[in-house]
């Protein structure tokens, strides 16, 4: 879903070097004690694209950007916030100040959050456990359940998170998939860092909003996998029970 005509106009970061407990998007590095930080890309898919941003709540000189151009925002802080007159997108690049300690998040705009989203699980046979800690951002005051398999998570059945904050503190080993979800008429967003207890090597993805899925997807790259924890490897996790999953290995349609 494009979210309508007001979709990819207005964004609100739900991270930032601010975020605390996590030194996800600031931490300091080993060898020269430098810090890393979160940079935020916005690229235009218009000619004549104003945008209009603000950090830490002051206004910035209004910029244009034609088909294709982008800017680079740096330091940015959560809940600053991204507006422009026609549609964009906008990435988040945050490090941790340590090497290959970095993660890129396309930002989803306040039309394309949700309240109920399915996150795969991230397993590793080569690596041991992985730590994989969810940045969750209320836009709305949010009652937040994260269950699995086994059940409701202890302390997350109905969590209160007030609205224009980032609760960071839930982790898991990756070993199962799961379902986060509000009340309706709540909304937020949810930023996945895998590996987060390892400071070498960082991953991140955003998960979709049920509401956003579809049946049919096309993958911009080649993911290997025999089996190790760094190659590109795709997870699927299914809604419904009975789902038949198609893979289509040399696009000749025919799974």
């Amino acid at each position: 879903a494009e979210g309508g005509d007001s979709g990819g106009r207005f964004f609100i970061l739900p991270v930032g070097e601010d975020t605390s407990i996590t030194q996800d998007f600031n931490g300091t590095g080993e060898v020269d004690n430098s810090r890393g930080g979160t940079y935020v890309i916005v690229q235009s898919y218009y000619d004549n694209t104003v945008i209009n941003y603000s950090l830490q709540g002051e206004a910035q000189p209004l910029v244009t950007l034609n088909r294709g151009e982008s800017m680079v925002i740096a330091h940015t802080h959560q809940n600053d916030t991204i507006s422009s007159s026609k549609k964009v997108q906008v990435v988040l690049f945050g490090s941790g100040g340590l090497v290959y300690d970095t993660r890129f998040f396309n930002i989803p705009d306040t039309e394309q959050s949700g309240n109920d989203y399915w996150v795969p699980t991230f397993p590793s046979n080569t690596n041991g456990n992985l730590t994989i800690r969810f940045h969750i951002f209320a836009l709305t005051d949010t009652h937040l359940t994260v269950a699995s398999a086994s059940g409701v998570a202890p302390a997350w059945n109905g969590r209160f998170i007030p609205a224009l904050t980032s609760e960071v503190t839930f982790t898991t080993a990756g070993a199962v998939p799961l379902h986060i979800y509000g009340r309706a008429g709540e909304r937020f967003i949810v930023l996945v860092s895998v590996d987060s207890a390892n400071s070498a090597y960082d991953w991140g993805y955003v998960p979709k909003d049920s509401t956003n899925y579809v049946n049919s997807y096309f993958i911009p790259y080649a993911p290997g996998g025999l089996g190790h924890y760094y190659d590109m490897q795709l997870f699927v996790i299914p809604l419904y029970d009975g789902t038949t999953i198609y893979v289509d290995y040399d696009q000749d349609g025919t799974a």
